[in-house]
């Protein structure tokens, strides 16, 4: 059994120990990239575009771009639904083909509409990208995460407690359920392994359960995340956490822990809803691929790709963006394309 304090103390000892560019906002002599050294594994999203915009390719794509700088929201959401038009267009020439017939021409046009979508908002006074990630290069240098985090770890260890009936009631986590998950990947951010295995592991082994029992459930009540309705399907609720505990694993080296949470979440490209959900199932067969690169693996996250595309975007910021992300994962890790 875990002892809380000794858990909160540990966390407390290791905090001291942190990189301290980890904990500062801005980098005004540093490439975007450069952060990630410091970092166990970033966010798969930071790690992506950061990379990709210290490219040949983003640098030309965005030239012929026209930047506009401070422009107002009218402008911007026009913007924006100008690339969310591009986007749907691009899909339709995918979404009826067969795996074998999707080449990596294909997937070409997403790289341009990402490197647009990135640079759409323009560029801070101190010349970097305004909207390169959408959570920042890092969560761990929040304001009073360090609190944050603790309450995770308090919270995490009441539902550990009450694992065997977590909808009775008997556990009332205080974080939201958006601060547990920001708190997972600052964990991890800062190098907290044993940390980071407790709170995901609790948080697959409630969840898991939540999902199979579908109760009336009481923890995600608490979460503010039951709805209107009380025979909810936490089938999104799954594909978060395995967001999280997918990377951490392959990251600490424990493989075959990281492909059985990448198959957890690619069976349940089904019967989750939308765009975006369904986009980052996508993102999850190709990680698997790349954990376990097999011929059924591939021909999975090329089938679960093409499917996605019958599917319409809702809105177009993260919609967007992560078509992009997902596009160059396609073409990178499935394709072998080298982006210069």
């Amino acid at each position: 059994m875990v002892n809380l304090e000794d858990l909160k103390q540990s966390f407390l000892n290791e905090w001291s120990n942190i990189h301290p560019d980890l904990l500062t906002h801005t980098f005004p002599d540093k490439h975007y990239s450069d952060i990630q050294e410091d970092i166990i594994t970033p966010h798969p999203h930071v790690r992506l575009v950061t990379h990709f915009a210290d490219t040949e390719i983003f640098s030309y794509l965005i030239q012929q771009v026209e930047v506009k700088n401070n422009q107002s929201q009218e402008e911007l959401k026009s913007d924006m639904e100008a690339l969310k038009q591009r986007c749907e267009d691009i899909n339709e020439t995918i979404k009826d083909l067969k795996p074998e017939e999707l080449t990596a021409n294909h997937i070409l046009p997403y790289i341009d509409l990402y490197a647009h979508h990135i640079i759409t908002q323009g560029y801070e006074k101190n010349d970097k990208i305004r909207f390169l990630t959408r959570f920042g290069t890092h969560r761990i240098n929040r304001a009073d995460m360090d609190l944050q985090m603790l309450q995770t770890l308090e919270d995490m260890y009441f539902l550990d407690m009450h694992f065997e009936d977590p909808e009775s009631g008997g556990c009332r986590p205080k974080n939201t359920w958006h601060k547990v998950m920001t708190s997972c990947w600052a964990f991890i951010e800062g190098g907290f392994i044993e940390h980071s295995r407790f709170v995901i592991d609790t948080l697959m082994n409630v969840t898991e359960k939540v999902q199979k029992l579908q109760p009336q459930n009481r923890i995600f009540d608490l979460w503010d995340l039951m709805g209107e309705s009380k025979d909810r399907d936490y089938s999104k609720h799954l594909r978060s956490t395995y967001s999280v505990a997918g990377p951490f694993y392959d990251v600490i080296g424990e493989t075959d822990k990281a492909i059985e949470v990448f198959k957890k979440s690619v069976g349940l490209f089904e019967q989750i809803g939308g765009y975006t959900e369904q986009n980052r199932v996508v993102e999850h067969a190709i990680e698997l691929y790349k954990c376990q690169p097999t011929e059924e693996n591939k021909t999975s996250a090329i089938d679960l790709f093409i499917k996605n595309k019958s599917r319409v975007p809702h809105e177009n910021n993260e919609s967007i963006r992560e078509s992009g992300v997902v596009g160059l994962m396609m073409l990178q890790d499935i394709f072998k394309v080298v982006i210069p």
